[in-house]
Protein backbone atom coordinates (compact mmCIF):
# COMPACT_ATOMS: atom_id res chain seq x y z
CA UNK A 1 0.00 0.00 0.00
CA UNK A 2 2.95 2.50 0.82
CA UNK A 3 4.43 1.61 -1.87
CA UNK A 4 1.65 2.45 -4.88
CA UNK A 5 1.27 5.99 -2.66
CA UNK A 6 4.94 6.64 -3.08
CA UNK A 7 4.47 5.83 -6.91
CA UNK A 8 0.91 7.63 -7.35
CA UNK A 9 3.21 10.43 -5.83
CA UNK A 10 5.55 10.06 -8.12
CA UNK A 11 3.77 10.27 -11.30
CA UNK A 12 1.82 13.10 -10.29
CA UNK A 13 5.14 14.64 -9.77
CA UNK A 14 6.17 13.87 -13.21
CA UNK A 15 3.30 15.24 -14.53
CA UNK A 16 3.65 18.34 -12.86
CA UNK A 17 6.95 19.13 -14.33
CA UNK A 18 5.85 17.93 -17.60
CA UNK A 19 2.89 20.51 -17.39
CA UNK A 20 6.03 23.10 -15.62
CA UNK A 21 8.23 22.78 -19.03
CA UNK A 22 5.38 22.80 -21.54
CA UNK A 23 3.91 26.29 -20.00
CA UNK A 24 7.45 27.47 -19.17
CA UNK A 25 8.46 27.12 -22.91
CA UNK A 26 4.70 28.94 -23.83
CA UNK A 27 6.22 31.77 -21.34
CA UNK A 28 9.74 31.13 -22.56
CA UNK A 29 9.19 32.65 -25.82
CA UNK A 30 8.02 36.08 -24.66
CA UNK A 31 11.03 36.32 -22.06
CA UNK A 32 13.90 38.52 -22.34
CA UNK A 33 16.59 37.72 -19.73
CA UNK A 34 18.03 41.21 -20.54
CA UNK A 35 17.23 45.11 -20.40
CA UNK A 36 14.43 46.21 -18.25
CA UNK A 37 13.30 42.42 -17.30
CA UNK A 38 10.49 43.53 -15.28
CA UNK A 39 8.12 45.42 -17.57
CA UNK A 40 8.83 42.71 -19.93
CA UNK A 41 7.39 40.34 -17.15
CA UNK A 42 4.54 43.32 -16.21
CA UNK A 43 4.09 42.57 -20.53
CA UNK A 44 3.81 39.30 -20.73
CA UNK A 45 0.86 39.40 -17.84
CA UNK A 46 -1.16 42.27 -18.86
CA UNK A 47 -0.34 42.60 -22.71
CA UNK A 48 0.01 39.71 -24.08
CA UNK A 49 -3.10 37.54 -24.50
CA UNK A 50 -3.30 34.77 -21.67
CA UNK A 51 -0.09 35.98 -20.52
CA UNK A 52 -1.27 35.87 -16.93
CA UNK A 53 -2.91 32.43 -17.02
CA UNK A 54 0.03 30.80 -18.36
CA UNK A 55 2.58 32.76 -15.77
CA UNK A 56 -0.24 31.54 -12.66
CA UNK A 57 -0.17 27.75 -14.34
CA UNK A 58 3.89 27.62 -14.75
CA UNK A 59 3.79 28.83 -11.33
CA UNK A 60 1.47 26.47 -9.77
CA UNK A 61 2.73 23.39 -11.52
CA UNK A 62 6.29 24.22 -10.83
CA UNK A 63 5.56 24.54 -6.99
CA UNK A 64 3.20 21.68 -7.09
CA UNK A 65 6.52 19.51 -8.48
CA UNK A 66 8.30 20.69 -5.63
CA UNK A 67 5.76 19.70 -2.84
CA UNK A 68 5.39 16.42 -4.82
CA UNK A 69 8.76 15.69 -4.91
CA UNK A 70 9.35 16.77 -1.08
CA UNK A 71 6.40 14.30 -0.21
CA UNK A 72 8.37 11.48 -2.08
CA UNK A 73 11.66 12.36 -0.34
CA UNK A 74 10.25 12.18 3.20
CA UNK A 75 7.92 9.26 2.21
CA UNK A 76 11.56 7.57 1.53
CA UNK A 77 12.82 8.64 4.74
CA UNK A 78 10.55 7.68 7.10
CA UNK A 79 10.25 4.05 5.37
CA UNK A 80 14.13 3.98 5.87
CA UNK A 81 14.13 3.00 1.87
CA UNK A 82 18.03 4.02 1.77
CA UNK A 83 18.79 0.10 2.90
CA UNK A 84 17.73 -1.21 0.01
CA UNK A 85 17.88 1.69 -2.41
CA UNK A 86 21.92 2.12 -2.47
CA UNK A 87 24.23 4.92 -2.56
CA UNK A 88 23.39 5.82 -6.59
CA UNK A 89 19.59 6.04 -6.27
CA UNK A 90 19.38 7.50 -2.80
CA UNK A 91 21.71 10.34 -4.19
CA UNK A 92 19.45 10.60 -7.57
CA UNK A 93 16.54 10.96 -4.55
CA UNK A 94 18.72 13.64 -2.69
CA UNK A 95 20.34 15.31 -5.80
CA UNK A 96 16.67 15.39 -7.57
CA UNK A 97 15.38 17.15 -4.43
CA UNK A 98 18.08 19.65 -4.40
CA UNK A 99 17.70 20.26 -7.88
CA UNK A 100 13.49 21.02 -7.89
CA UNK A 101 14.65 23.65 -5.42
CA UNK A 102 17.12 25.37 -7.12
CA UNK A 103 14.42 25.26 -10.33
CA UNK A 104 11.87 27.45 -8.02
CA UNK A 105 13.92 29.75 -6.16
CA UNK A 106 15.91 30.64 -10.03
CA UNK A 107 12.13 31.33 -11.72
CA UNK A 108 11.40 32.87 -8.49
CA UNK A 109 14.26 35.43 -9.31
CA UNK A 110 13.70 35.32 -13.33
CA UNK A 111 10.40 37.45 -12.36
CA UNK A 112 12.54 40.54 -12.60
CA UNK A 113 10.84 42.61 -9.86
CA UNK A 114 12.73 43.53 -6.45
CA UNK A 115 11.94 39.95 -4.82
CA UNK A 116 13.92 38.42 -7.50
CA UNK A 117 16.74 40.91 -7.62
CA UNK A 118 16.93 40.90 -3.85
CA UNK A 119 17.36 36.57 -3.93
CA UNK A 120 19.47 36.66 -6.82
CA UNK A 121 21.57 39.08 -4.88
CA UNK A 122 21.78 36.93 -1.49
CA UNK A 123 22.20 33.69 -3.44
CA UNK A 124 25.38 35.00 -5.07
CA UNK A 125 26.63 36.77 -2.29
CA UNK A 126 26.10 33.58 0.02
CA UNK A 127 27.89 31.21 -2.46
CA UNK A 128 30.60 34.20 -2.39
CA UNK A 129 31.49 33.45 1.81
CA UNK A 130 32.35 29.85 0.69
CA UNK A 131 36.07 29.99 1.16
CA UNK A 132 38.88 30.52 -1.82
CA UNK A 133 36.20 29.35 -4.30
CA UNK A 134 33.08 30.90 -3.04
CA UNK A 135 33.09 34.20 -6.21
CA UNK A 136 34.07 31.56 -8.71
CA UNK A 137 31.52 29.05 -7.97
CA UNK A 138 28.33 32.11 -7.85
CA UNK A 139 29.64 33.27 -11.12
CA UNK A 140 28.56 30.11 -12.73
CA UNK A 141 24.57 30.87 -10.87
CA UNK A 142 24.60 34.78 -11.42
CA UNK A 143 26.78 37.41 -12.96
CA UNK A 144 25.69 41.10 -10.65
CA UNK A 145 26.21 42.96 -13.92
CA UNK A 146 23.69 43.88 -16.76
CA UNK A 147 23.06 40.80 -17.51
CA UNK A 148 22.12 39.60 -14.18
CA UNK A 149 18.98 37.51 -15.07
CA UNK A 150 20.80 35.63 -17.90
CA UNK A 151 22.16 32.96 -16.23
CA UNK A 152 19.53 31.95 -14.33
CA UNK A 153 17.18 31.88 -17.00
CA UNK A 154 19.50 29.53 -19.01
CA UNK A 155 19.26 27.56 -15.52
CA UNK A 156 16.10 27.54 -15.23
CA UNK A 157 15.08 26.56 -18.61
CA UNK A 158 17.56 24.46 -19.78
CA UNK A 159 20.19 22.94 -17.76
CA UNK A 160 18.10 21.89 -14.44
CA UNK A 161 15.51 20.30 -16.58
CA UNK A 162 17.66 18.74 -18.49
CA UNK A 163 19.37 17.56 -15.13
CA UNK A 164 15.87 16.19 -13.76
CA UNK A 165 15.22 14.04 -16.66
CA UNK A 166 18.63 12.54 -15.83
CA UNK A 167 17.71 11.83 -12.44
CA UNK A 168 14.48 10.44 -12.99
CA UNK A 169 15.13 8.63 -16.20
CA UNK A 170 15.75 5.11 -14.10
CA UNK A 171 12.55 5.50 -12.56
CA UNK A 172 10.57 6.97 -15.85
CA UNK A 173 9.12 3.17 -17.23
CA UNK A 174 7.32 3.49 -13.55
CA UNK A 175 6.33 6.93 -13.47
CA UNK A 176 5.72 7.91 -16.97
CA UNK A 177 2.15 9.74 -16.68
CA UNK A 178 -0.42 8.83 -18.93
CA UNK A 179 -3.42 11.79 -20.34
CA UNK A 180 -4.97 9.96 -17.59
CA UNK A 181 -3.02 11.70 -14.97
CA UNK A 182 -1.71 14.95 -16.87
CA UNK A 183 -5.50 15.81 -17.96
CA UNK A 184 -7.50 15.92 -14.45
CA UNK A 185 -4.09 17.62 -13.19
CA UNK A 186 -4.16 19.55 -16.12
CA UNK A 187 -7.72 20.93 -15.56
CA UNK A 188 -7.36 21.42 -11.33
CA UNK A 189 -3.92 23.72 -11.99
CA UNK A 190 -5.51 25.50 -15.13
CA UNK A 191 -8.62 26.21 -12.75
CA UNK A 192 -5.82 27.14 -9.77
CA UNK A 193 -4.86 29.75 -12.66
CA UNK A 194 -8.21 31.33 -13.54
CA UNK A 195 -9.34 31.49 -9.42
CA UNK A 196 -6.35 32.26 -7.66
CA UNK A 197 -4.16 35.43 -8.50
CA UNK A 198 -0.76 35.75 -8.03
CA UNK A 199 1.13 38.28 -5.91
CA UNK A 200 1.77 41.26 -6.82
CA UNK A 201 5.52 41.87 -8.32
CA UNK A 202 6.63 44.90 -6.62
CA UNK A 203 8.83 47.56 -9.11
CA UNK A 204 12.80 47.45 -8.42
CA UNK A 205 12.39 50.91 -7.54
CA UNK A 206 9.42 50.97 -5.09
CA UNK A 207 10.07 51.80 -1.16
CA UNK A 208 8.72 48.55 0.97
CA UNK A 209 9.10 47.36 4.26
CA UNK A 210 9.74 43.72 3.96
CA UNK A 211 9.77 41.88 0.73
CA UNK A 212 8.14 38.52 0.11
CA UNK A 213 10.52 35.82 -0.99
CA UNK A 214 10.23 31.74 -1.84
CA UNK A 215 7.96 30.35 0.91
CA UNK A 216 11.38 27.56 1.42
CA UNK A 217 13.89 30.10 2.28
CA UNK A 218 11.96 31.45 5.38
CA UNK A 219 13.77 28.79 8.02
CA UNK A 220 17.19 29.80 6.26
CA UNK A 221 16.32 33.34 6.05
CA UNK A 222 15.49 33.10 10.07
CA UNK A 223 19.03 31.73 10.57
CA UNK A 224 20.68 34.85 8.70
CA UNK A 225 19.53 36.99 11.58
CA UNK A 226 21.64 35.51 14.37
CA UNK A 227 24.19 33.36 12.59
CA UNK A 228 27.39 35.04 10.11
CA UNK A 229 26.21 34.63 6.13
CA UNK A 230 28.23 31.27 5.62
CA UNK A 231 27.61 28.68 8.83
CA UNK A 232 23.77 30.19 8.20
CA UNK A 233 23.48 29.65 4.33
CA UNK A 234 25.94 26.95 3.38
CA UNK A 235 27.66 25.18 6.34
CA UNK A 236 24.45 24.13 7.97
CA UNK A 237 22.39 23.46 4.56
CA UNK A 238 25.10 21.40 3.29
CA UNK A 239 25.72 19.38 6.76
CA UNK A 240 22.32 18.39 6.36
CA UNK A 241 22.26 17.32 3.03
CA UNK A 242 25.01 15.47 3.40
CA UNK A 243 23.60 13.55 7.10
CA UNK A 244 20.86 12.68 4.60
CA UNK A 245 23.66 11.34 1.36
CA UNK A 246 25.03 8.81 3.65
CA UNK A 247 22.59 7.34 5.31
CA UNK A 248 23.03 4.06 3.01
CA UNK A 249 26.24 3.69 4.04
CA UNK A 250 25.09 3.45 7.81
CA UNK A 251 23.65 1.01 10.19
CA UNK A 252 22.59 0.32 13.64
CA UNK A 253 23.43 3.66 16.08
CA UNK A 254 25.39 5.81 13.76
CA UNK A 255 21.95 5.79 10.98
CA UNK A 256 19.89 6.48 13.95
CA UNK A 257 21.93 9.24 15.41
CA UNK A 258 22.24 10.62 11.28
CA UNK A 259 18.22 10.43 11.35
CA UNK A 260 17.69 12.57 14.62
CA UNK A 261 20.49 14.85 13.44
CA UNK A 262 18.57 15.34 10.16
CA UNK A 263 15.10 15.60 11.97
CA UNK A 264 16.14 18.17 14.26
CA UNK A 265 17.82 20.40 11.19
CA UNK A 266 14.67 20.44 9.22
CA UNK A 267 12.68 20.86 12.51
CA UNK A 268 14.80 23.59 13.75
CA UNK A 269 14.44 25.57 9.64
CA UNK A 270 10.60 24.68 9.91
CA UNK A 271 10.68 26.14 13.82
CA UNK A 272 12.44 29.68 12.21
CA UNK A 273 10.26 29.53 9.38
CA UNK A 274 6.74 29.79 11.10
CA UNK A 275 8.52 32.57 13.55
CA UNK A 276 9.24 34.27 10.42
CA UNK A 277 5.34 34.07 9.10
CA UNK A 278 4.01 34.44 12.53
CA UNK A 279 5.94 37.74 12.85
CA UNK A 280 5.18 39.13 9.28
CA UNK A 281 2.21 36.42 7.66
CA UNK A 282 3.25 35.44 3.94
CA UNK A 283 6.10 37.92 3.70
CA UNK A 284 9.62 36.72 4.05
CA UNK A 285 11.66 40.03 4.56
CA UNK A 286 15.59 39.60 2.76
CA UNK A 287 17.46 41.88 4.94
Amino acid sequence: MAKKISLSISTFAFAAFFLAVVSGLILAFQYAPFGNVFRNVEEITTVIPYGFFFRRFHYAAGHLFLILCLFHTVDHFVRKSHRDMGLKKWGFLTGLLLVTFFSVFTGFILKGDQEGAFAGTIMFNLICTIPWCGETIAGFFIKPDSHFFLLPYIHHVIVLNLIIIVLVYDHLRQILPGFKHVLPLAAGLALYALVVKMPLDIPPDARVASIQGPWFFIGIQGLLKILPPFFAGILLPTCLVLCFFVLPLVRGLPEKALRLLIVFGVVILAGFGLQGWWEHPGIMGFQ
